[in-house]
């Protein structure tokens, strides 16, 4: 009878350890989809805006590039050309990983946009 009370009270603890261990990683797990959501919404924000804004800047480029062949005007012409060049080197895709980086490091408390 000892024997099988022991078996019986060491099976309730070991439930017991592996329920408290289940209900901590689903807790884990929970909170890392949340942080992943946020960090997603975050990334998916940033490369929107950024778009955004490239898109509206080489619009604008554009814009005086054909003023400039209009009315012969090469000083424009070529700060024209260099601007659409200038916004094209850069990748916001480089952008988006240094905001990755920040996110997944403890130390980084602020990321400025």
């Amino acid at each position: 009878m000892e024997t099988l009370y022991s078996a019986y009270f060491n099976y309730k603890n070991v439930a017991l350890v592996e329920g408290t261990k289940r209900e901590a990683i689903a807790a884990w797990r929970d909170v890392k989809l949340s942080e992943l959501t946020n960090q997603r919404e975050l990334l998916e924000q940033f490369m929107k805006e950024t778009f955004k804004e490239r898109a509206t800047v080489i619009e604008g480029f554009f814009e005086k590039l054909d003023e400039a062949i209009e009315s012969g005007n090469d000083n424009l012409l070529e700060k024209s050309i260099m601007g659409i060049l200038t916004i094209a080197k850069h990748s916001p895709l480089l952008q988006a990983k240094d905001l990755m980086d920040a996110m997944r490091n403890p130390d980084v408390k602020v990321i400025d946009l």
